[in-house]
């Protein structure tokens, strides 16, 4: 026999029918939600991989590119090479705008020399300058063409001499930075050898080379290294023909590069200490 269903039974019956029917609509909505919010992510991450790949190109106001354009150049003029190098190169990486590409080739260019005369930035300045020539091989037509068309900008050089500098500079910078890695000016350990290599591929090319630093200049420092190879290999090696061959060279160096007189003295006196045969180890 089928049992009678009360009011109050088909009430409850009801009601927790609803409730789940509720349940199951927000449960498909959370997932929706869920479902399209991963997808505007796996969309969104797509198109800023599209971007980073040079893909698309996003799109930026004339108006905020000016901006940009203007506070670089503004920092430029200032000195203020890093926060140039970043407002340009921001609209740089959108599209060719006025001669912004010229300015960020000169801002390039300014801070690896400034960097290049600091000891704590030698090993940055080479790369530095790299970026810059990077720059060229990847936006050539559009630097050339700021250069056209604010010709003022490179002053009585040339594009290509202003490109060569660029160039010489990466690599005087960087041999330079490579010697002074291994520089001790003490004995032992024989670090001129590491030292003088790198150091002579920029003198040979460059013999002032930061002369008018008094910390780094070329021609005293790799004096000083011959110098300090000389009483090694003569006070403690006993080998005089190497001690001969290293103060000749420094001597050499001092002379031509009319380094002080101080300098040169204390070579030559070394150089008459090694040809009176007074090498010996120990």
């Amino acid at each position: 026999m089928r049992r009678k269903i009360t009011p109050g039974t088909a009430l409850l019956l009801s009601s927790s029918a609803i409730l789940a029917f509720l349940l199951i609509l927000g449960g498909l909505g959370a997932w929706s939600a869920g479902f399209s919010r991963q997808e505007a992510i796996a969309t969104q991450y797509a198109l800023d991989t599209a971007i980073a790949l040079g893909k698309i190109t996003p799109t930026i106001t004339d108006s905020a590119l000016e901006a940009f354009y203007q506070r670089g150049v503004a920092a430029y003029r200032a000195k203020d090479y890093p926060n140039a190098i970043t407002q340009l190169d921001t609209v740089v990486r959108y599209r060719a705008y006025r001669d912004t590409a010229a300015y960020l080739l000169l801002a390039f260019k300014a801070q690896g020399d400034l960097q290049a005369g600091q000891p704590d930035k030698l090993t940055v300045a080479p790369l530095t300058y790299a970026t810059g020539l990077e720059l060229v091989k990847n936006k050539g037509p559009e630097v050339m063409q700021g250069f056209q068309r604010s010709p003022d900008l490179l002053g009585t050089a040339t594009y290509p001499t202003l490109l060569k500098s660029i160039q010489d500079q990466q690599f005087w910078s960087d041999h330079y930075a490579r010697g002074n890695s291994s520089a001790s000016f003490s004995g032992g350990n024989d670090w001129w050898d590491q030292t003088i290599p790198e150091w002579e591929k920029v003198y040979q090319s460059n013999p002032g080379y930061l002369k008018d630093n008094s910390l780094l200049a070329l021609n005293q420092r790799l004096s000083d290294t011959y110098k300090t190879k000389a009483l090694d290999l003569c006070r403690v090696k006993g080998d005089y023909a190497g001690a001969l061959s290293a103060v000749n060279r420094g001597l050499e160096i001092s002379y031509k590069s009319k380094l002080p007189e101080q300098k040169q003295s204390i070579l030559l006196n070394l150089y008459y200490f090694i040809t009176q045969n007074q090498c010996q180890a120990g």
